[in-house]
């Protein structure tokens, strides 16, 4: 994962950190959606990235870390792509608590 990349995932992370409950609940899933896009984005980068790396660097450490990533951006889009109209507002936290503690392992 180069620092751009980690520097968006810092940015993402920020932005779920500043929903709140007070926010409504529209308001949340739009937000959500928003955020889910960045990180599918950043997710398709890394493996562009990783599919581009020679195979002797695929097995490596760093194709390892490479691989991490994809699967916590997958987690965290994921638990952001669960949601729907019909989830409550704990649902909507929770997702955004769980995306947060995916995008944390990268």
């Amino acid at each position: 994962m180069n620092k751009q990349r980690r520097k968006t995932i810092y940015g993402i992370t920020r932005l779920l950190e500043r929903l709140s409950d007070a926010d409504t609940k529209e308001n949340l899933l739009e937000k959500c959606e928003l955020y889910k896009g960045m990180i599918e984005d950043v997710q398709s980068d890394e493996e562009d990235a990783f599919d581009n790396m020679p195979e002797n660097l695929q097995g490596s450490m760093r194709g390892e870390e490479s691989e991490e990533a994809i699967d916590s951006l997958q987690n965290a889009y994921d638990a952001l792509d669960d949601l729907s109209d019909e989830s409550s507002r704990e649902e909507i936290m929770d997702a955004i608590s769980n995306a947060i503690d995916e995008l944390g392992c990268i």
